[in-house]
């Protein structure tokens, strides 16, 4: 199902090099989402380098201004979303959020 045609307001979006994520952490990150203001477009994960915006939930309803962003040349997502309200999701364990993108970085999990 796409996004666009779900009919929940929220959509989790989460990379596939994330290995250390804990179900836990998304369960109670997902019991939150009531709480987040309405002008927020998204609940996301934030590290020093930026929003982790694959690692949050975003509104549904923020589909067709993304779209509208992509359309006109946008690239770049960090950009995206600080141009957009954005609720910041409790990381207690910055481990976490390591990206998995290497076998080097495989290795160095265990």
């Amino acid at each position: 199902m796409s996004a666009a045609a779900s009919p929940f307001v929220w959509v989790l979006l989460l990379a596939c090099d994330l290995p250390n994520l804990q179900v836990e952490v998304l369960q109670a990150w997902a019991n939150k989402l009531d709480d987040v203001p309405r002008e927020a477009i998204a609940a996301l994960a934030h590290h020093i380098k930026g929003w982790e915006p694959l690692c949050g939930f975003y509104r549904r309803s923020c589909l067709a201004d993304l779209n509208e962003y992509i359309n006109q040349g946008g690239r770049s997502f960090q950009s995206w979303l600080n141009q957009h309200s954005v609720q910041l999701l409790p990381v207690t364990e910055p481990g976490m959020l390591f990206n998995c993108n290497t076998p080097e970085d495989l290795a160095n999990l265990n």
